[in-house]
């Protein structure tokens, strides 16, 4: 199963998304990806997901009670997918320099201060601080007694971590980083 929801969001300029089921055959074989554009084009309310099988016997499997556990898309869904596909890279373009630009704001930020880590960043809008470094095992509550509530890593499983969505205004990132400063010092 591999989740290819993001593909749209790729930042780094120098890459691109790569799907699994393209390296070779047998991964082909065995894999279900799974596509929408309800990441990229923020409506995951009025979204659309799909998966993609090239192999029929897990096709055959996947369907088997498929309406019993996910209900029948609306047509208003499939009209809204269909008119994104065709009429939205402009504005698709747009926002991945918008989130480029925010992904700055927050790459300066990290390389000023040494108690916070961040790999580098290809795609999405979701940061991953490392605060390892801070060896606190009450990040959250120091962050949040200080007016910022992230995603706390022990979310996903690791406490060290903290989650930053970037998909917003880049006063709302500065303001964001300005609190975090603060609960660092």
């Amino acid at each position: 199963m591999s989740d290819e929801i993001h593909a749209g969001l790729v930042l780094d300029t120098a890459a691109k998304h790569i799907p699994i089921a393209s390296i070779n055959a047998d991964i082909s074989q065995r894999t279900v990806a799974l596509m929408s554009l309800n990441k990229t084009l923020n409506f995951p309310g009025m979204g659309l997901a799909w998966a993609v099988a090239e192999n029929p016997e897990i096709r055959k499997s996947m369907q088997a009670d498929l309406h019993a556990t996910i209900s029948e898309p609306s047509l208003l869904r499939y009209i809204c997918t269909r008119e994104a596909i065709q009429h939205v890279e402009p504005w698709r373009l747009a926002s991945l320099d918008h989130l480029r630009e925010n992904l700055k704001l927050i790459n300066a930020f990290v390389q000023k201060n040494a108690l916070i880590r961040q790999s580098n960043i290809q795609a999405t809008y979701l940061s991953w601080l490392d605060f390892s470094q801070l060896q606190s095992d009450q990040l959250d509550g120091l962050l949040l007694k200080n007016g910022l509530a992230l995603s706390p890593g022990s979310q996903f499983g690791s406490s060290e971590f903290m989650r930053l969505n970037f998909a917003t205004s880049a006063k709302n990132i500065s303001q964001a980083l300005d609190l975090l400063q603060h609960a660092l010092i």
